[in-house]
């Protein structure tokens, strides 16, 4: 955690990251061949958020508040399904910043996770891209890990 010196009384105050997790506890599908941004529901749970990024009036997205460098999280997990490949990615304002494609996981559960860094700012919002082409919808599994998206902040912007 970050400190901050005060002078006038030469004390270091601890400040709180901005950072939050969010949790879909919903079940919810992804249509077949479709760019699908998850929502991830009004109920979702919120693991920690301490920049009031999360608003579920907007449950697709976490808005950032405070300028910075952020480390970008998004974890989906995917029925068993034979046909087809998935895809996770993260977007920013509409835009993907990173996306990950794993080939026809057979008949396990697939998990499937995207990571990026990017300079954000008040304003910009993060969302969970994923598609999948099954041939039908495919169910998301919902766990104690998925599906989530978090942001982090790491340092002010250069």
């Amino acid at each position: 955690m970050p400190s901050v010196y005060n002078s006038d009384d030469a004390h270091v105050v601890s400040v709180a990251v901005p950072s939050c997790s969010i949790r879909s506890t919903n079940a919810s599908s992804v249509a077949d061949a479709t760019d699908t941004y998850l929502s991830l529901g009004s109920g979702a749970t919120v693991e920690w958020d301490t920049d009031s990024m999360w608003n579920p009036a907007t449950p697709d997205r976490v808005t950032i508040k405070t300028a910075g460098i952020y480390a970008l999280d998004a974890t989906i997990a995917w029925s068993a399904n034979t046909t087809g490949y998935r895809d996770i990615g993260i977007s920013v304002n509409g835009i993907l910043a990173s996306r990950v494609g794993i080939p026809n996981p057979g008949s396990v559960v697939a998990k499937t996770h995207a990571s990026c860094m990017c300079k954000l700012a008040p304003g910009d919002y993060v969302q969970i891209y994923c598609y999948q082409n099954s041939g039908a919808a495919l169910s998301l599994y919902p766990n104690s890990y998925s599906p989530r998206l978090a942001a982090t902040w790491l340092r002010d912007t250069p």
